[in-house]
């Protein structure tokens, strides 16, 4: 298998969940009356705004390009990476967000999310090393650092 189409396939998953985290963390903003807890969700927004623009340009270098081959029997795993996603049910705005905050405590969104970003960053790391290494090991210490920091508040909380 050819790493271009998958691999670019992947990178726009990872836009994709950047992106819409963002928007996200903006939508649960909307919803809180602590000004400590919004801070932290527009700070986590940003972040993930400048992640996606990060990996955008990382994107645009391999615009129309074949980048490697991935070893046999990945392919059905990056696959399953881009279809299984947590914004995967391309839904947009409000009824996706008020969705999935129905569904999960603010926090453990959170968690999920930043998990999520780090796994995939993990991920497209192992398989395909080539890609900017730089850009994606910065992206991973700042993914751990929102962990951590969701953790904390969770913790916090069960305080």
């Amino acid at each position: 298998m050819t790493l271009g189409t998958d691999a670019l396939r992947l990178l726009d998953t990872i836009i994709l969940n950047e992106e819409k985290s963002a928007a996200l963390y903006r939508h649960i903003v909307k919803r809180l009356d602590n000004s400590a807890d919004q801070t932290f969700f527009e700070e986590l927004a940003a972040d993930e705004d400048r992640h996606a623009k990060i990996y955008e340009a990382i994107r645009s270098k391999f615009r129309g390009t074949l980048l490697e081959d991935v070893e046999e029997g990945d392919e059905g795993y990056v696959h399953l990476l881009i279809r299984t996603n947590l914004f995967s049910r391309n839904r947009d705005g409000e009824e996706e967000m008020d969705s999935l905050l129905a569904r999960m405590d603010l926090y453990d969104l959170a968690e999920k999310m930043e998990r999520d970003a780090i796994f995939y960053v993990l991920e497209l790391q192992d398989l395909y090393p080539s890609i900017a290494s730089e850009e994606i090991r910065l992206i991973l210490k700042e993914e751990r650092k929102h962990l951590q920091k969701v953790f904390a508040k969770k913790i916090d909380q069960q305080r």
